[in-house]
């Protein structure tokens, strides 16, 4: 319960600077604490919880703790005096015993000492041999998250180090880290190799001005490079790419959200219940409901959204035609995600808390079934066909595989580290999990092949990847919504991250030929890790959650959760400027080879300029009149303007 209230704290924005909020102390070491953690019979003693009230001043935590005035108990249970811990003498016999990882060895004053099946980890932490197991998983275990909440064997483990390899590789990013290069990668710490600088390779410019990787299924028809008309050649070469305009909500905390079919209404989870934005004209609505609405989907028909209830169980059903609350009905212990069978018949719900699926009649809204998966269910999607139902299990690591028909389990997939979103191809020969890391070292896509149920790739996406979806008739684009906030998770003085703000996004990846990589026969020895990205698309927003596209591939929206909006994504339609509008507060005259010049509000405004990559290149702030910009100088491909002022947000795109 104490670590949960710690990340409350974190959620809640609050500090360890400064004056306490209401109902907090500083503690012995100035740091804000609740204050009835004073004598509520747990020891805060700053070495089993962060928190310190082993002083005077706090009476020695009202005898928390179990010793006398300035005594804490020692490795042996025994009352000592805790100014020995770390007094330049080893203390480690029957009376007197601090020599243990619990009081870092008497900080620091004895040799650390492991035990017959233990190992000694880079802080020189003793830890059972089992822990090793964590060692080269993809994920980089170096003390600074905390996945703790989750899986006890992993805490505070550090593999960081020349002796473990830096846990076997999974610390060391690698990739390009030149921002000057093309394929500039920005959590990049080591160089692979792959940097290259000028023009895309001779017939791999698409219509969007990316470079096209290799082995991607799609085909491009813009060979030649940029296309003045790229909605002709959507699907193959052009696709949505660029922030178009962020919505503001009249409620708080949305999550998930679903779009009508015609891609003009977008239907948001929020606290309170279902969020209506008119997409065209701004306009929004609302239906109340108690609780909070995590995620949701709509009947192909476009009258019903089923929402998602986490707080009150339920699988909340909305006429969105009539605007009213039909019915809620039971689906589980915290439902997370929601989604409709492709042929509209059933509707599926993963309740987190209770370990299973909830299946309901999408005519009738009555419960079928409930059917038993992994730990902590997250997100779900059924095959193309319906046959099947995917899960992704959050605390098993797996992804659970369910026959629609019989309900019975056919398989649990193995998979990385806290599967997320999980999407499947349209053409049914593979599925994709997106794997949640809390930090920069691979956030990625594990690529399960549907015939096998082999794991036969990983695919590189931002950080933090929550919700995906694929675009076109055989998935030629993936499009990830990256929350971007990892360090909220680190353990560190800033346990919220200030600095971090607005860093949410979409990854546009090329969906790559898995068979070309892997043949279908081929189980690979080793798994091969594919970067396969062509634009990051900013939100400019904190913590993007939920992801949906138009039926028509022409929208892209994504929901904040941290910034009370949805960031609508679209595409540009000439070469140079885009003429997609936010508001239009400024003009902007286009010339050549990345030379414009913009002509801003009387009243002041700010021009930033990001890369495809989502890299800030550019920034001002210009009291009024004219700016000239000139970014001749940047390497060729396409560049987003963001201009912002007391009037409103534009954007545009130029192809340098």
């Amino acid at each position: 319960m104490r670590i949960v209230l710690l990340i409350i704290l974190c959620s809640l924005g609050l500090t360890a600077l400064g004056q306490c909020p209401d109902g907090e102390i500083e503690d012995c070491n100035r740091n804000c604490q609740p204050a009835s953690w004073v004598g509520d019979g747990v020891c805060d003693d700053g070495y089993q919880f962060p928190s310190d009230f082993m002083c005077e001043e706090f009476n020695w935590d009202d005898g928390d703790c179990g010793c006398s005035e300035g005594q804490i108990e020692d490795c042996n249970g025994n009352c000592n005096e805790m100014v020995l811990i770390g007094d330049g003498v080893c203390h480690n016999d029957e009376a007197v015993n601090f020599a243990c990882s619990l009081y870092n060895y008497d900080g620091g004053d004895c040799p650390v000492i492991c035990g017959e099946d233990e190992f000694m980890d880079c802080d020189s932490v003793c830890f059972n041999n089992a822990v090793l197991e964590y060692l080269a998983n993809w994920h980089c275990s170096s003390t600074l998250w905390l996945g703790w909440l989750f899986d006890a064997n992993e805490v505070a483990v550090n593999f960081d180090c020349a002796e473990f390899m830096y846990d076997g590789g999974d610390c060391i990013v690698e990739g390009c880290p030149d921002p000057e290069a093309i394929n500039y990668y920005e959590h990049a710490e080591a160089d692979n190799g792959t940097c290259f600088y000028g023009d895309c390779p001779e017939g791999t410019m698409d219509c969007m001005g990316n470079c096209v990787p290799e082995n991607w299924i799609g085909y491009n028809e813009c060979i030649d490079g940029t296309s003045a008309t790229p909605i002709e050649h959507l699907y193959n070469g052009a696709y949505p790419n660029e922030l178009v305009q962020i919505h503001q909500l009249p409620s708080s905390s949305p999550k998930g959200l679903c779009l009508s079919p015609d891609g003009e209404t977008a239907y948001v989870g929020t606290n309170g219940g279902l969020t209506i934005v008119y997409l065209e004209t701004g306009q929004t609505g609302f239906i109340s409901s108690e609780g909070t609405i995590y995620s949701c989907d709509i009947s192909p028909d476009g009258q019903y959204v089923f929402g998602a209830n986490r707080i009150t169980g339920m699988l909340d059903i909305f006429d969105v035609e009539e605007l009213e609350l039909v019915t809620s009905v039971y689906s589980g212990s915290f439902p997370l995600k929601v989604r409709m069978s492709n042929n509209g018949e059933r509707v599926y719900c993963s309740n987190h808390d209770s370990n299973d699926v909830a299946v309901f009649d999408a005519s009738t809204f009555e419960l079928i079934t409930t059917v038993d998966v992994g730990l902590l269910p997250r997100n779900i999607h059924t095959s193309p066909d319906d046959s099947r139902l995917y899960v992704s299990n959050w605390l098993s690591w797996t992804m659970s595989v369910i026959d629609t028909e019989t309900f019975e389990t056919i398989a649990e997939v193995p998979v990385d580290y806290w599967p997320q979103a999980v999407w499947a191809l349209p053409n049914d020969d593979y599925v994709l999990v997106a794997n949640f890391g809390w930090d920069l070292t691979y956030d990625h896509l594990c690529v399960i092949r549907v015939s096998d149920w082999e794991m036969i790739a990983r695919v590189q996406t931002g950080a933090g990847p929550e919700d995906m979806q694929s675009m076109g008739p055989n998935g030629e684009y993936l499009f990830v919504s990256n929350w971007g906030m990892p360090c909220c998770f680190l353990t560190s003085y800033d346990l919220c991250c200030s600095a971090e703000i607005n860093k949410g996004d979409v990854t546009v990846i090329a969906t790559p030929d898995f068979d070309a990589i892997v043949a279908p026969d081929e189980v690979p020895t080793e798994i091969p890790y594919i970067i396969s990205t062509l634009t990051t698309i900013p939100s400019n927003q904190e913590y993007t959650f939920g992801i949906d596209i138009s039926d028509d591939g022409k929208r892209v929206v994504v929901a904040n959760q941290d910034s009370n909006s949805i960031t609508q994504m679209g595409m540009n339609e000439t070469v140079g400027i885009d003429p997609l509008n936010t508001h239009p507060i400024a003009d902007i005259q286009y010339y050549s080879e990345g030379r414009f010049e913009i002509n801003g509000p009387a009243n002041g405004y700010s021009v930033n300029i990001y890369s495809s990559t989502g890299q800030l290149v550019y920034s001002s702030l210009n009291e009024s009149g004219t700016l000239l910009l000139n970014i001749a100088d940047q390497p060729r491909g396409v560049y987003h303007l963001l201009i912002s002022s007391k009037e409103g947000l534009m954007q545009r795109s130029v192809v340098r």
